[in-house]
Formats: structure tokens, sequence, C-alpha cells
């Protein structure tokens, strides 16, 4: 092998317990980004093809398959995830919401298959380091988009693609105002098309996607309560704890003690979609 795969192989032996070897099918600028932001932690190889990546997936015993959906066609997309599930590993998308992107996502949320690091909002190297470290898990966001992912696809494409983002991003919209006015839609209009997907309302899923993230801050992160609701991007921690026992029944501190995370998005899942389980 040349480049991209020596060069995973001479790392292999000096990686932290920590390190994961890791596929990407990357262009040259977003896989420059991906090597920029890990910094040799861990072992990277760069594809140059659907069946250069498999190959090496398989070769190399990746743990993490990294690609760009928007720059394959719908056919190599298909192939490669298929295939791809067949290896012990997990797989992060890193593109740009575009309509293919979307369209994969979903499709792989429903399936259980695959997080989103998005171009343009996940290009921090920190931020993008995170994405990669919890690639590694399936995250309180991802299983809240796997459950919503049905509904997520009735909805008009354009509307998909805002409404993927705070599931992914949790530096989102503002506000319900603020999603509608990013679809040129006004707020009622935009709910009336949540309603007709099986959703609630825009406002309850963007409140449900902060609290999934402010559960990963927590339990993931080991954040405080307080941090998390920054992160999370709530107004203030009042807001957080009052949007919490609205949609889960109980406090931030008594959801972690006693839920587990399939009952906790059990409840928010309930609660996007107007079939409440809360405590």
């Amino acid at each position: 092998m040349r480049g991209s795969r020596m060069q995973e192989t001479s790392r292999s032996r000096l990686l932290s317990p920590h390190s994961m070897r890791i596929v990407a099918l990357l262009s040259g600028q977003l896989y420059g980004r991906l090597v920029s932001a890990l910094g040799g932690e861990h072992a990277l190889a760069n594809a140059r093809s659907v069946a250069e990546a498999l190959t090496l997936c398989e070769r190399t015993g990746a743990e993490l398959l990294v690609f760009d959906p928007s720059s394959l066609p719908d056919r190599m997309i298909s192939r490669l995830l298929t295939e791809a599930v067949q290896f012990p590993l997990e797989i992060l998308f890193y593109a740009p919401i575009t309509l293919r992107t979307v369209r994969t996502v979903l499709g792989a949320a429903k399936q259980g298959v695959g997080q989103l690091a998005i171009l343009g909002a996940d290009d921090d190297p920190a931020l993008l380091r995170l994405r990669v470290k919890e690639a590694r898990i399936r995250t309180a966001p991802a299983r809240l988009l796997e459950r919503l992912a049905p509904s997520l696809q009735v909805l008009p494409p354009a509307i998909q693609k805002s409404a993927i983002v705070p599931l992914t991003s949790s530096s989102a919209f503002q506000n319900a105002v603020d999603f509608a006015r990013a679809n040129c839609l006004c707020r009622r209009t935009l709910d009336r098309r949540m309603i007709r997907a099986g959703l609630r309302s825009a406002a309850c899923l963007l409140s449900v996607a902060r609290l999934a993230h402010a559960w990963n801050a927590v339990t993931e992160r080991e954040e405080r309560i307080s941090a998390a609701s920054r992160t999370a991007g709530f107004a203030s921690e009042a807001t957080y704890r009052d949007q919490h026992r609205q949609h889960v029944g109980l406090s931030p501190a008594a959801a972690v003690r006693d839920l587990t995370i399939d009952a906790f998005i059990n409840c928010l899942a309930g609660a996007a979609l107007g079939k409440s389980d809360r405590r």
C-alpha cells in the first residue's frame, strides 16, 4: 500500500489505548481538516474509492469509517453502507448539509447506523475531534434521530435539511421563529408541516434535541448541569430544568440517576411525536 496505508501501519503500535484505526473517504480538503483536528492521535488512512475504502476497512481492522455522502452517487453510498455494516466499525458522516447528505443520514439513522459531523459547523479542530471521539458510542442525539427519522423523512426536503441540524449540532437555531425563518416560513406554517409529519411542533423538536445534547454532555463528558445547559444551547439553566421536567418528568440530576438512556430517549421521542412517555 502507498502513502496513507503505510502511515496507518507504521503508527499502529504507537497508538494510545484510546486511539482508533480510522478509514476515510474524503476529498483532500476535508481529509486535511480531519488530520489537523486529530493531530496524530489516531491511525488514519484515506481511500480514493469506495472499493479501496472497503478493502482498507477489512485489512486494517478499522474501528471508524468517515466519509462524505454528498460527494458520492447514490449507488456507491448504498454499496458502501451495505458492505461497511458487515464490519465491526462505526460510521461518521463528515459532510455539508445537502439533500443527498440528509437522505443518507436519515436512511442510515433508521437502521441505527452513523452519526454526522456537519461541514461548516463542526470544523473547529476541538469540535471535530469530539465528533470522532463520540462516534465510538451511540450518543443520545443519535438515538433520538433514529427514533424521529421516519417522521423527518415525511417533511419537505428543505425542512428536512433544517430539522436535522439541531439533532446533530447543539449550535443550531435559537428558537422556533429562527427555525421557520431559515425556511422562509412563518412559525404557524412550519408547525402545520411538522404536524402533518407526525411531529408536535418545531419548538418541541428544538427542545428535545437540546435535552439530548445536554444528557450527552452530563453523562459522557461529565459536565455539570449548569455547563451542560450552555453546551446544549439553552437560554439559561432554569430554562433547561423547566423543559427537562416538562418532557421527562424529572430533574436533570434525577433523570441521570434513575433512567437508562433508552428510557430517557423514550421520553424525548414521545414528547416530539406527541406520545408522551414522561415519568
